[in-house]
């Protein structure tokens, strides 16, 4: 983030991404507090505005930083991402090549 590299981070539970959000979160104020506002968490379980607005944000780039389930694998164009890391193994090659594919589609 700090190089204004736009990430999704794959987890494979609804605990994890919302661990993994609010630790980027106190790493991430440290360093740049403004960027702070930048990181979210993405899961089922949120309200369809919430997740709209994520989603929204990520397109704007309002958003660097998403965690995130395998909610955000499959039907969202998002198409600006820059990099994907998957955080620990879903069990399908499938869902591997979904979530590697959320990046890498600009220029």
């Amino acid at each position: 983030m700090v190089k204004d590299i736009q990430t999704l981070c794959f987890t494979i539970s609804r605990k994890m991404t919302e661990l993994i959000a609010r630790s980027a979160k106190r790493d991430m104020n440290e360093i740049k507090p403004k960027f702070v506002e930048r990181i979210a968490a993405y899961r089922a379980g949120y309200l369809a505005s919430e997740r709209c607005e994520i989603e929204e944000g990520l397109k704007t780039r309002r958003y660097l930083g998403v965690t995130c389930t395998n909610a955000l694998e499959l039907g969202i164009d998002i198409g600006s991402l820059d990099a994907v890391i998957i955080s620990g193994y879903l069990g399908t090659m499938i869902s591997t090549w979904q979530q590697s594919g959320r990046c890498g589609r600009g220029d």
